[in-house]
């Protein structure tokens, strides 16, 4: 279990998780079932999709809430785990809940600073590790690293209406693209989408494949098969799942059933033409894995 804590109608949780993207809503409904009765404030849980409205509605906007539980950020541990948390939890202070972090009943902070086996369930030992290999130092490196301020950085981070679906440097997130977003996109997780390829390494990766100018993917031409630009198309909308009239904008397209017209074309003959499925593969692997060369 992760770091964390309770202001009213907010829920501060930062999860350690190594290699899980979406979210496990089983414990995400049973922790906000328990501060529900506890605290006897939060009337009502909202853990799908279709209700992102209700959740939003709960709570300021710039709150690290239910919301922040839902979607999961993945942090670059190295760079901002031990940032995030000090800010949660230092946030009751901030908040005005207490004058000191350790006075606040709901914050796992007192975790961080006893060795009682009532907090054994806590898992502080991989952040402690990140301050001081030695145990007997842990907690005063811990208590030292709170006297700190917060970075401006994460202030920022948290400032914003929506937080992030990743934080950590450029290198980070693209390894995490890179490596997850096949085992991981899931339709009814639609912050699952950042893990995708932008469009721009698509139609790079397309015009370094067949070696030609980015213009020809804008080009209409009746009557003349624009393969690259078909391709550049189907992949656009199936890997990224981007709005028929947003690609329609991007490819001078002025219907969207032009655009869906040119990704059921490229579906078929995928599905017809063997050396056309290779070409393609080929393509895909190139933008999965962020290769330079064929």
């Amino acid at each position: 279990m992760g770091q964390g804590g309770v202001i009213s109608q907010r829920i501060h949780w930062e999860p350690v998780a190594v290699d899980c993207f979406l979210p496990t809503r089983q414990a995400v409904v049973t922790f906000s079932e328990a501060v529900r009765r506890k605290m006897s404030r939060l009337t009502s849980i909202s853990c799908g999709p279709t209700r992102r409205t209700t959740w939003q509605s709960f709570w300021p906007a710039q709150s690290l809430a239910l919301y922040m539980i839902i979607k999961s950020p993945i942090v670059d541990a190295d760079s901002y785990l031990l940032q995030l948390v000090r800010y949660i939890h230092k946030n009751p202070v901030n908040a005005g809940r207490a004058e000191q972090s350790d006075q606040y009943h709901w914050s796992s902070h007192k975790g961080y600073i006893s060795n009682a086996k009532k907090w054994d369930w806590l898992y502080s030992r991989f952040v402690l590790n990140m301050l001081t290999p030695h145990k007997n130092q842990q907690i005063r490196k811990y208590k030292q690293f709170m006297t700190e301020d917060i970075s401006e950085e994460i202030n920022q981070v948290f400032d914003k209406k929506y937080l992030p679906s990743m934080l950590g440097s450029e290198k980070f997130i693209q390894w995490v693209k890179n490596t997850f977003f096949r085992q991981k996109r899931h339709m009814e997780v639609p912050d699952s989408k950042a893990l995708a390829p932008d469009s721009e390494t698509i139609i790079e990766t397309i015009c370094r494949f067949y070696k030609i100018h980015r213009d020809k993917l804008f080009t209409v031409k009746r009557g003349t098969e624009n393969e690259p630009r078909l391709v550049a198309i189907y992949l656009i909308r199936t890997i990224r799942a981007e709005p028929l009239l947003k690609i329609g904008a991007l490819f001078n397209l002025k219907k969207h059933s032009s655009v869906s017209s040119a990704v059921e074309r490229t579906k078929n003959r995928l599905e017809k033409d063997r050396t056309f499925r290779k070409r393609f593969d080929k393509i895909n692997n190139m933008i999965y894995k962020g290769q330079s060369e064929i």
